[in-house]
C-alpha cells in the first residue's frame, strides 16, 4: 500500500527508476480501489465517481510506468507500444546504475506477496455481486420480490440467509482459491519425479564418490529438496578441495550451508497456509453469527400477539440453517486442506533432514 501512496507523492515525477515491486503494488491496489469505487457508484447511481478516480490516477500511473521503463533501461516513450506494460510487469530491472539513475533499493514486494491483497478483496466483491444479482434475482422469488416473496428455487433460498451470506461465500471462495495456489506451488516445489528417489540417488552417488553426478541429479529434479541438496553438495565439493580448514570446521561449514538453504525453502512451502487456517476458524464463527441472527428473527416472529407469523418464522429458520451450512462447509474444507498441505510439507521437510544428514555424514566418513 505504501507504494500506491508513493506514486501520488511523485505525481509529476517522470525521472528516476521504479522497481518491479513498486510497479505491481501500484497497479494491484489501483485495480482494487477501482473495483470498489465502480461498485459503490453503481449502487449510488453516480457513474461519475469512477470517471473522477480514473482522471485522478492517470498521471501517477503514467509516471510510475515511465520510471519502470527506466529501471529496465529503456525510454519512457516505449510505453506507447501496445502491451509493453505487461512486459515491464515481468521483467527484472538492470542490476547496475544506468543513464536514468542509480539502482533502486530492494522493495521486498513480489507479485506473489500481493496475491492475498488481491484475492481477499476481490472475493468479497464477487460474493456481494453474486448475492445481489444472482441469488437476489427477482425471478427467484414469488411476485418478483426478493425481500418479502417466498423463494422459488435453491438460489432464492440461499438469498434468504441475509447479509451474512456474501461473507460466507467470500470465505468459501478464498479457501478454494488458496487451495489451487498452494497445490500448484507445492507441486512445483516437489520437482520432477519422486523426492525419495532423489535422496536415494544422491546417497548412491555419494557412496561411489561421484559428486558431479549427484549435483546433476539435483539439477534435473528441480524441487525444493533438490535445491537444498545442491547447495550442500556444492559446499561439499568446495570443502573437499579446501586445504586450509580442519575436518571439523569443514563439516560445520557444510551443515551451515544446508541449514541456510533449508531456511530459505521452508517459508515458501508454508506461505499463505495461515489464510487457510484462519478460514477454518472464521467460517464457523461467521456461520454461527448468521445462525444466531436467524434464530433471533424466528423468536421475534413467535413473540407477536396472537398467532405467530408463519412467514417470518420460516424465513428466520431458513436464515439460520443456510448460514450454518455455508459456515461449516467453509471451515471443513479449510481444515481438511490445511492438514493435507501440512502433511505434504512435513514429508518434504523430513526428506530435507534426511538428505542433510546423509551429506554431512558422508563427508565426515570420507575425509
Amino acid at each position: 500500500m505504501n507504494y500506491y501512496f508513493k506514486a501520488f507523492r511523485n505525481y509529476f515525477n517522470f525521472s528516476g527508476r521504479a522497481r518491479r515491486g513498486e510497479y505491481w503494488s501500484f497497479f494491484v491496489f489501483n485495480a482494487l480501489i477501482s473495483f470498489a469505487i465502480t461498485f459503490i457508484s453503481m449502487l449510488m447511481g453516480l457513474p461519475i465517481l469512477g470517471s473522477i478516480y480514473s482522471l485522478l490516477v492517470l498521471v501517477p500511473g503514467i509516471a510510475v510506468s515511465v520510471r519502470r521503463a527506466h529501471d529496465v533501461g529503456v525510454s519512457g516513450w516505449m510505453m506507447l507500444i501496445p502491451f509493453y506494460n505487461i512486459y515491464l510487469a515481468f521483467t527484472k530491472g538492470e542490476q547496475k546504475e544506468n543513464k536514468y539513475g542509480p539502482i533502486c533499493e530492494p522493495s521486498g514486494v513480489t507479485p506473489g506477496s500481493l496475491i492475498p491483497w488481491l484475492v481477499i478483496p476481490v472475493a468479497l466483491i464477487v460474493s456481494t455481486i453474486l448475492f445481489t444479482y444472482v441469488l437476489g434475482d427477482p425471478a427467484n422469488f414469488e411476485g418478483g420480490d426478493p425481500i418479502k416473496g417466498h423463494p422459488l428455487n435453491v438460489l432464492g433460498t440461499i438469498h434468504k440467509g441475509g447479509f451474512i451470506v456474501p461473507l460466507l461465500i467470500a470465505v468459501n471462495l478464498i479457501v478454494w482459491i488458496f487451495f489451487i495456489e498452494r497445490f500448484i506451488s507445492i507441486s512445483l516445489a516437489q520437482g520432477k519425479g519422486s523426492v525419495a528417489g532423489l535422496v536415494q540417488s544422491v546417497k548412491m552417488f555419494l557412496a561411489k564418490g561421484e559428486l558431479d553426478n549427484a549435483i546433476s541429479v539435483c539439477d534435473k529434479q528441480r524441487g525444493s529438496v533438490a535445491a537444498v541438496l545442491r547447495a550442500g553438495l556444492l559446499k561439499y565439493k568446495a570443502m573437499s578441495e579446501d586445504t586450509t580448514l580442519d575436518k571439523e570446521a569443514k563439516v560445520t561449514a557444510i551443515k551451515q550451508e544446508l541449514e541456510e538453504a533449508t531456511a530459505l525453502e521452508l517459508p515458501m512451502l508454508s506461505k499463505n497456509l495461515v489464510i487457510l487456517s484462519t478460514c477454518g476458524s472464521l467460517g464457523v464463527l461467521v456461520g454461527l453469527l448468521g445462525t444466531v441472527k436467524g434464530m433471533i428473527s424466528s423468536f421475534e416472529a413467535m413473540a407477536t400477539a396472537g398467532a405467530p407469523d408463519a412467514t417470518a418464522l420460516s424465513l428466520g429458520i431458513s436464515e439460520a440453517l443456510i448460514n450454518t451450512f455455508l459456515g461449516i462447509m467453509a471451515s471443513a474444507f479449510a481444515i481438511i486442506l490445511y492438514n493435507f498441505f501440512n502433511t505434504r510439507i512435513d514429508s518434504m521437510t523430513f526428506a530435507m533432514d534426511e538428505a542433510n544428514f546423509t551429506v554431512t555424514q558422508t563427508f565426515a566418513s570420507k575425509h
